[in-house]
């Protein structure tokens, strides 16, 4: 599923922080080899990880949720924090698709979400969206991938 060189999650294991890691093996046997940290060196080196402990970079439908549960929040902090979170799957899901300016994340469903919210909380207003329907359509898009994710799992 992933290749040499993609960047990857490792999920949290119990108490430990979720850490950025690089595929430095192809899957065998249900696990990938990983470089974790910013060096090659131990204590980050190589590790062996079971094929569920990894996660990609792109969106997934909880993006899409906490996008639009962030529309009733008051804590800029935790929003813009959320925010961040997606943002960089946003990036690496544009990086696959040969898609990277700033232009086209800023204009992703999940980023006119968030900043409209920022923007609301720093006492603001957005004044693109007074001329068209991107809120509403952003609205729309992510209820939508937040429903059917939902109805997957039921």
């Amino acid at each position: 599923m992933y290749r040499v060189g993609d960047k990857v999650w490792l999920k949290a294991f119990e108490h430990e922080p979720r850490q950025r890691a690089t595929v430095m093996g192809e899957e065998t046997n249900g696990t990938y080899i990983v470089s974790v940290g910013k060096t090659m060196n131990p204590p980050d080196g190589f590790l062996e990880v079971p094929a569920e402990q990894v996660e990609g970079y792109q969106l997934v439908p909880a993006d899409y949720r906490n996008a639009v549960w962030a529309q009733d929040a008051s804590n800029l902090s935790g929003v813009l924090y959320s925010y961040a979170e997606s943002m960089h799957r946003i990036r690496a899901e544009q990086r696959g698709e040969r898609a990277v300016d700033s232009d086209s994340a800023a204009r992703h469903a999940v980023s006119i979400l968030y900043l409209d919210k920022l923007v609301s909380l720093a006492g603001g207003t957005v004044r693109w969206l007074e001329d068209d329907e991107t809120y509403g359509k952003a609205l729309a898009t992510c209820r939508e991938a937040a429903a059917e994710d939902a109805s997957q799992s039921d």
